[in-house]
């Protein structure tokens, strides 16, 4: 090995190519010259910017792993107004009825909204509803027939009701009442027939 040469030739090249700068000794000194005094002024002064403490960085990553998981239990259950929470099924010693109007037809029964609270203390009128047929309700249709309602093939809508109707609904068993729950409030219905 020998020791670099202090003052290399004007044609020798000052960096190789491999690491991708290719200019002589006199090339170099000409930029040089060129810049202005202001810049390295600066270089010379440059103070690195004070770094942060890593808790810092790793305390706003566990916030956010925070609110993430906040955010994926609390924002469902908020916008389902507990449709998710499991509800108490009760029964009544001596069925209860109240008079409801039709919304739309379900495979199993029909949405309602109750216009007549009769002997009912559960569902207070204006409350929203589903009532549930079973292979025991008894439906009289408007000719004073019994439709045969099987739950193994569930057809409710073959009753042929329209919506809007009034229909007196009769019932023993019944879901928790839920005001919000919207049409989520079952109640299974014993008798069920047009008004």
């Amino acid at each position: 090995l020998r020791p670099a040469d202090p003052y290399p030739s004007e044609n020798e090249k000052l960096f190789s190519r491999k690491r991708g700068i290719c200019m002589n000794s006199k090339k170099f000194s000409e930029a040089m010259s060129e810049l202005d005094s202001k810049y390295v002024d600066e270089a010379i002064n440059y103070k690195k910017k004070a770094k942060k403490p890593s808790w810092v960085k790793w305390g706003a990553i566990a916030a956010c792993i925070c609110i993430v998981a906040v955010a994926t239990f609390v924002f469902p259950q908020i916008s389902n107004n507990n449709i998710d929470t499991p509800v108490q099924v009760y029964t009544l010693s001596q069925p209860a009825q109240m008079e409801v109007r039709l919304v739309e037809w379900q495979s199993e029964g029909f949405k309602a909204v109750v216009v007549d609270v009769g002997d009912n203390t559960i569902y207070p009128k204006g409350a929203e509803l589903t009532v549930i047929f079973e292979d025991e309700t008894e439906i009289v249709l408007s000719d004073g027939t019994f439709f045969d309602y099987s739950s193994d093939e569930p057809q409710a809508e073959a009753i042929g009701w329209a919506t809007g109707e009034t229909v007196f609904v009769k019932f023993l068993t019944y879901e928790e009442y839920l005001e919000g729950n919207g049409f989520y409030n079952h109640v299974f219905a014993s008798h069920v027939k047009i008004k």
